[in-house]
């Protein structure tokens, strides 16, 4: 034979005889403990918000981020494709080094 080791959850006379027990042992005190209950649910429900907004704060930060960083890769100059080949320069840039190269020398 098994024998069974869990509890059962109280039923519809079991329940009525524990709020009886429950009002002669708190007494006048029930009303202030179940305000205090809701309060502390209250004050739980405000701090997991706070948490949630803090994570969505960050969330948007990173999102943030990621297109600067996205951006800044698309409005970078472009490198040459070889290591030796140099950038083509226009004329007037050409002329301008030119002249720095003659004046320095």
């Amino acid at each position: 034979m098994h024998t069974v080791l869990a509890f059962q959850l109280p039923q519809g006379v079991e329940w009525i005889v524990l709020l009886v027990i429950a009002l002669l042992i708190f007494g006048k005190r029930l009303p202030d403990v179940g305000r205090s209950i809701g309060k502390g649910i209250v004050e739980f429900k405000k701090g997991l918000q706070g948490v949630q907004d803090e994570v969505n704060n960050v969330k948007h930060e990173v999102g943030d981020v990621k297109q600067d960083v996205k951006n800044a890769g698309n409005n970078s100059p472009a490198a040459p494709s070889q290591p030796g080949q140099l950038e083509a320069q226009s004329p007037q840039q050409t002329a301008a080094s030119q002249q720095k190269n003659h004046t320095a020398a």
